[in-house]
Protein backbone atom coordinates (compact mmCIF):
# COMPACT_ATOMS: atom_id res chain seq x y z
CA UNK A 1 0.00 0.00 0.00
CA UNK A 2 0.98 3.39 -0.90
CA UNK A 3 -0.97 5.65 0.70
CA UNK A 4 -4.68 4.13 -0.29
CA UNK A 5 -2.79 2.78 -3.50
CA UNK A 6 -2.27 -0.95 -3.34
CA UNK A 7 0.96 -1.89 -5.12
CA UNK A 8 0.57 -5.03 -6.62
CA UNK A 9 1.39 -5.90 -9.99
CA UNK A 10 2.71 -8.94 -12.17
CA UNK A 11 6.40 -9.04 -14.24
CA UNK A 12 6.08 -8.51 -18.03
CA UNK A 13 6.51 -12.53 -18.17
CA UNK A 14 3.43 -13.26 -15.84
CA UNK A 15 5.68 -15.16 -13.81
CA UNK A 16 6.45 -12.85 -10.62
CA UNK A 17 3.49 -11.28 -8.42
CA UNK A 18 4.55 -8.01 -6.59
CA UNK A 19 3.01 -8.27 -3.06
CA UNK A 20 5.00 -5.31 -1.51
CA UNK A 21 6.66 -2.10 -2.25
CA UNK A 22 9.38 -3.41 -1.36
CA UNK A 23 9.46 -6.48 -4.18
CA UNK A 24 8.08 -4.04 -6.77
CA UNK A 25 10.80 -1.71 -6.02
CA UNK A 26 13.67 -4.24 -5.82
CA UNK A 27 12.61 -6.03 -8.88
CA UNK A 28 15.65 -6.54 -11.06
CA UNK A 29 14.84 -4.92 -14.29
CA UNK A 30 17.77 -6.90 -16.29
CA UNK A 31 15.42 -9.90 -16.20
CA UNK A 32 13.01 -8.27 -18.58
CA UNK A 33 16.25 -8.44 -21.51
CA UNK A 34 17.22 -11.80 -20.33
CA UNK A 35 13.33 -12.49 -20.94
CA UNK A 36 13.88 -10.96 -24.77
CA UNK A 37 10.78 -8.60 -23.10
CA UNK A 38 10.52 -5.62 -25.35
CA UNK A 39 11.71 -2.59 -23.56
CA UNK A 40 8.03 -0.84 -23.63
CA UNK A 41 7.08 -3.97 -22.23
CA UNK A 42 9.36 -3.78 -19.29
CA UNK A 43 9.05 -0.36 -18.82
CA UNK A 44 5.23 -0.34 -18.54
CA UNK A 45 5.19 -3.58 -16.39
CA UNK A 46 7.92 -2.47 -13.96
CA UNK A 47 7.42 1.59 -13.65
CA UNK A 48 8.19 2.40 -9.88
CA UNK A 49 5.63 4.97 -9.89
CA UNK A 50 1.62 4.43 -9.19
CA UNK A 51 -0.65 5.32 -12.02
CA UNK A 52 -3.70 4.62 -14.01
CA UNK A 53 -3.02 3.32 -17.43
CA UNK A 54 -6.42 5.28 -18.34
CA UNK A 55 -5.46 7.63 -16.82
CA UNK A 56 -2.19 8.05 -18.53
CA UNK A 57 -3.93 7.21 -21.70
CA UNK A 58 -6.33 9.64 -21.31
CA UNK A 59 -3.48 12.65 -20.74
CA UNK A 60 -1.41 11.30 -23.55
CA UNK A 61 -4.81 12.11 -25.88
CA UNK A 62 -4.91 15.27 -24.91
CA UNK A 63 -1.39 15.95 -25.51
CA UNK A 64 -1.68 14.23 -28.87
CA UNK A 65 -4.75 16.39 -29.26
CA UNK A 66 -3.34 19.58 -28.74
CA UNK A 67 -0.47 19.13 -30.73
CA UNK A 68 -2.21 17.85 -34.05
CA UNK A 69 -4.16 21.21 -33.44
CA UNK A 70 -1.27 23.35 -33.18
CA UNK A 71 -0.26 21.60 -36.95
CA UNK A 72 -3.41 22.18 -38.14
CA UNK A 73 -2.71 25.83 -37.04
CA UNK A 74 0.23 25.80 -38.60
CA UNK A 75 -0.76 25.04 -41.44
CA UNK A 76 -3.27 27.53 -41.76
CA UNK A 77 -0.50 29.87 -40.72
CA UNK A 78 0.72 28.71 -44.34
CA UNK A 79 -1.99 29.31 -46.25
CA UNK A 80 -1.74 33.08 -45.10
CA UNK A 81 1.90 33.14 -44.99
CA UNK A 82 3.63 30.57 -47.46
CA UNK A 83 6.71 29.30 -46.25
CA UNK A 84 6.07 29.61 -42.44
CA UNK A 85 6.04 25.67 -42.62
CA UNK A 86 9.54 25.59 -43.65
CA UNK A 87 10.66 27.78 -41.24
CA UNK A 88 8.98 26.93 -38.72
CA UNK A 89 10.90 23.64 -37.76
CA UNK A 90 13.93 25.41 -38.34
CA UNK A 91 14.25 28.90 -36.90
CA UNK A 92 13.92 29.47 -33.24
CA UNK A 93 11.55 27.22 -31.05
CA UNK A 94 8.02 28.58 -30.78
CA UNK A 95 5.93 27.80 -27.97
CA UNK A 96 2.21 27.32 -28.41
CA UNK A 97 1.89 31.45 -27.66
CA UNK A 98 4.63 32.39 -30.42
CA UNK A 99 2.37 29.85 -32.77
CA UNK A 100 -0.72 31.92 -31.80
CA UNK A 101 1.41 35.28 -32.40
CA UNK A 102 2.42 34.30 -35.63
CA UNK A 103 -1.17 33.50 -36.54
CA UNK A 104 -2.38 36.97 -35.48
CA UNK A 105 0.09 38.29 -37.46
CA UNK A 106 -0.31 36.26 -40.45
CA UNK A 107 -4.17 37.03 -40.09
CA UNK A 108 -3.47 40.60 -39.89
CA UNK A 109 -1.53 40.50 -42.94
CA UNK A 110 -4.01 38.51 -44.47
CA UNK A 111 -5.20 39.57 -48.11
CA UNK A 112 -8.28 37.09 -48.56
CA UNK A 113 -7.41 33.74 -50.80
CA UNK A 114 -9.91 31.00 -50.73
CA UNK A 115 -13.43 31.21 -49.39
CA UNK A 116 -12.67 31.40 -45.49
CA UNK A 117 -14.25 34.41 -44.03
CA UNK A 118 -11.99 36.97 -42.06
CA UNK A 119 -14.88 36.42 -39.08
CA UNK A 120 -14.22 32.39 -39.42
CA UNK A 121 -10.32 32.74 -39.26
CA UNK A 122 -10.69 35.63 -36.66
CA UNK A 123 -12.50 32.87 -34.06
CA UNK A 124 -10.26 30.05 -35.49
CA UNK A 125 -6.90 32.09 -33.88
CA UNK A 126 -9.44 33.21 -30.63
CA UNK A 127 -10.16 29.55 -30.17
CA UNK A 128 -6.66 28.46 -30.05
CA UNK A 129 -5.19 31.31 -28.00
CA UNK A 130 -8.10 30.82 -25.60
CA UNK A 131 -6.84 27.00 -25.23
CA UNK A 132 -3.12 27.48 -24.62
CA UNK A 133 -3.66 28.46 -21.29
CA UNK A 134 -5.46 24.68 -20.83
CA UNK A 135 -2.76 23.19 -22.82
CA UNK A 136 -0.07 24.68 -20.42
CA UNK A 137 -1.84 23.87 -17.30
CA UNK A 138 -1.77 20.54 -18.39
CA UNK A 139 1.92 20.24 -19.56
CA UNK A 140 3.13 21.80 -16.52
CA UNK A 141 1.55 20.00 -14.15
CA UNK A 142 2.60 18.19 -11.19
CA UNK A 143 1.83 14.39 -10.15
CA UNK A 144 -0.55 14.65 -6.63
CA UNK A 145 -2.35 11.70 -4.88
CA UNK A 146 -5.59 13.35 -5.60
CA UNK A 147 -8.62 12.78 -2.43
CA UNK A 148 -9.16 9.05 -2.62
CA UNK A 149 -5.78 7.96 -3.45
CA UNK A 150 -5.63 8.08 -7.48
CA UNK A 151 -2.91 9.83 -9.03
CA UNK A 152 -3.48 12.67 -11.08
CA UNK A 153 -1.62 15.99 -12.19
CA UNK A 154 -2.70 18.94 -10.72
CA UNK A 155 -1.31 22.49 -11.52
CA UNK A 156 -0.60 25.59 -9.49
CA UNK A 157 0.86 28.76 -11.00
CA UNK A 158 1.92 30.11 -7.83
CA UNK A 159 2.96 28.84 -4.32
CA UNK A 160 2.21 31.41 -2.48
CA UNK A 161 -1.76 29.76 -3.82
CA UNK A 162 -3.76 27.96 -1.12
CA UNK A 163 -5.86 25.89 -3.63
CA UNK A 164 -4.41 24.77 -6.76
CA UNK A 165 -5.36 26.31 -10.41
CA UNK A 166 -6.71 23.31 -11.91
CA UNK A 167 -6.98 20.31 -10.72
CA UNK A 168 -6.41 17.27 -13.87
CA UNK A 169 -8.85 14.13 -12.88
CA UNK A 170 -9.72 11.51 -15.73
CA UNK A 171 -13.01 13.69 -16.38
CA UNK A 172 -11.08 17.02 -17.18
CA UNK A 173 -8.29 15.58 -18.92
CA UNK A 174 -10.89 14.25 -21.58
CA UNK A 175 -13.27 16.99 -21.48
CA UNK A 176 -10.05 19.34 -22.87
CA UNK A 177 -9.17 16.66 -25.25
CA UNK A 178 -12.67 16.56 -26.20
CA UNK A 179 -12.74 20.58 -26.34
CA UNK A 180 -9.41 20.20 -28.20
CA UNK A 181 -10.82 17.91 -30.71
CA UNK A 182 -13.72 20.08 -31.94
CA UNK A 183 -11.76 23.09 -32.58
CA UNK A 184 -9.30 21.11 -34.57
CA UNK A 185 -12.74 19.80 -36.41
CA UNK A 186 -13.02 23.71 -37.20
CA UNK A 187 -9.80 24.83 -37.61
CA UNK A 188 -9.68 22.06 -40.63
CA UNK A 189 -12.71 23.03 -42.13
CA UNK A 190 -11.08 26.65 -42.24
CA UNK A 191 -8.51 25.39 -43.68
CA UNK A 192 -9.53 23.56 -46.31
CA UNK A 193 -11.67 26.60 -47.19
CA UNK A 194 -8.08 28.64 -47.86
CA UNK A 195 -7.31 26.13 -50.98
Amino acid sequence: MIGNVSVTAESPDGNRRFDSVDHFLNFDRGSCASNHVSAAACLMGHMRIPFSDQYVQAVGTAVYAFAYYEWTIIYTIERLEPGFVGEYPRGKPLTSGGVAKRFREALDGWTGNGSASRTELENCYRRFKGLIPKRNALIHAHPITDIGGAQILNYQASVKKVISDMKWDEGSVMAFAEEVDAASVEAGRIFEKLK
